[in-house]
């Protein structure tokens, strides 16, 4: 699944100057760099979850705190546009074990996402493409019968991988954006023996407001 994220990278690096040749309109000045805050602070968390082939339930997980980013906008016509930039998200699934055991784990990433954003009008607006995460913090809490029993957190930990991609495409409409994420790779690292049973596909939908800040040459 990763060469597919890859893939993905390639075809848009190579796609995009393509496309842009054939739609050159006599040297325009539309052609910089614009910097924009993509402040999706609110992210909703689902997840599949499966252990040792047994599907275990799991609750959906909302966080505000610790999310957001910057893009850099390279504009290549006044509809077009190919983005980079950083984000931080704090990601994670809430895993239940009958009435009594409750799991809440949470990773740190920071991520620097490659798309292409299309613009329909001033006040519609998509963007789709990939984007590569390094982890650099994990959590986890144990709760039974309520009470928190257990917790753990480490940077760099081996019991999640250290890169984590996902795929996106979002739509923002008169500032207000959304956008889903599909993380295709295992949220746990089997290589650690706890987890080597465990298998986790995140997906998740962030809410926010589109910020256009200033465009440089």
């Amino acid at each position: 699944m990763t060469k597919k994220i890859t893939l993905l990278f390639l075809s848009l690096i190579f796609f995009v100057p393509c496309f842009a040749q054939k739609n050159k309109v006599k040297k325009s000045k539309a052609q910089h760099i614009e910097i924009n805050s993509d402040v999706e602070g609110s992210i909703l968390q689902f997840t599949k979850l499966i252990n040792d082939n047994k599907t275990i339930t799991t609750t959906p997980r909302y966080t505000l705190f610790f999310n957001g980013g910057v893009d850099a906008n390279y504009k290549i016509s006044n509809h077009f546009k190919v983005f980079t930039g950083i984000c931080f998200k704090n990601i994670g699934l809430i895993d239940k074990y009958g009435d009594t055991l409750k799991v809440k784990r949470r990773m740190y990433t920071m991520g620097a996402p490659l798309g292409l954003k299309i613009k329909v009008n001033e006040n519609l607006k998509f963007k789709l493409g990939a984007d590569f995460n390094l982890v650099f913090n994990y959590k986890e809490k144990v709760f039974r019968n309520g009470d928190k029993t257990a917790k753990f957190n480490e940077f760099f930990s081996n019991k999640t991988p250290l890169f984590y991609p996902s795929i996106f495409a979002g739509i923002t409409i008169y500032k207000i954006s959304l956008t889903a994420n599909y993380y295709p790779n295992n949220f746990f690292n089997t290589d650690y023996n706890f987890y080597n049973k465990m298998d986790a596909k995140l997906f998740t939908i962030s809410a926010g407001i589109h910020l256009e800040n200033q465009s440089k040459k």
